[in-house]
């Protein structure tokens, strides 16, 4: 299938992972609407991969086309369709494979919110993702000067006795903290499979879970990331105790 292999394998690896709060699908349509026109860049957990979008708002209505590639250069082109009621955003996006190995057409559907400078929400792939993958697009305009912290979170042990043969760690689904120094800046909540993203000017900053999370005395345990500059994410891959024993 078309968009399936190792080019969609990396952008379903660069989907990034925030927590995400839906407005209310009674929510009454806004003028703000026309602060969605322009261009939106999924993005990247990984070097080497884009996908870039222009969009049209004209009322609640959304259309535009894009681009996407990956380590080896263009992929392909899509279109785009949606609509957009206060500040939920709904994309449908026909992509055009135009690799030498993969020719054709697919699907990939957007659910997600405006939230300040950037649309957050979730990728799912012809409908046939069980799990959709999370997504954060920012102002292209603004891609070289995105700051901030993406990866993914485990939790382990799992089982009180652990095998070599069998993995003693899994994903973990969670919300988190970020502080800097006693300030509460930002939270995240890490997806089905683990992987996360926060935006955040470059710094030195703790990660904490959310008190009901299920460790070992959760809000002590603290991990510190410190966000370089230079206009790209900062990789922090972070582990947990759940204390079984």
């Amino acid at each position: 299938a078309p968009f399936t292999g190792r080019t969609m394998r990396k952008i379903s690896a660069s989907c990034c992972v925030l927590a995400l709060a839906l407005a209310s699908c009674t929510e009454p349509p806004t003028a703000a609407s026309g602060t969605l026109s322009g261009s939106w860049a999924l993005v990247p957990v990984l070097p080497g991969n884009s996908f870039t979008m222009t969009l049209v708002a004209n009322g609640t209505v959304l259309s535009g086309a894009g681009t996407f590639a990956g380590e080896a250069g263009p992929a392909g082109t899509s279109e785009v369709a949606g609509t957009v009621v206060g500040s939920r955003v709904q994309l449908d996006f026909t992509l055009h494979t135009t690799l030498p190995s993969a020719t054709g057409t697919s699907l990939v559907h957007f659910l997600g919110a405006r939230v300040g400078s950037t649309l957050q929400g979730t990728l799912q792939y012809d409908a046939s993702a069980t799990v959709p993958a999370a997504a954060l697009f920012v102002r292209a305009d603004a891609l070289a000067t995105t700051t901030g912290i993406t990866g993914t979170v485990s939790r382990g042990p799992i089982t009180p006795v652990c095998v070599i043969s069998v993995p003693c760690d899994a994903p973990f689904s969670a919300d988190f903290f970020v502080r800097q120094g006693n300030r509460q800046v930002a939270t995240f909540h890490s997806d089905a499979a683990g992987r996360f993203v926060v935006l955040l000017p470059p710094g030195s900053y703790t990660i904490v879970p959310a008190a009901d999370a299920p460790l070992l005395d959760p809000t002590r345990q603290v991990r510190a990331v410190e966000v370089s500059g230079g206009g790209h994410l900062t990789l922090a891959d972070l582990d947990f105790d759940t204390g079984i024993r």
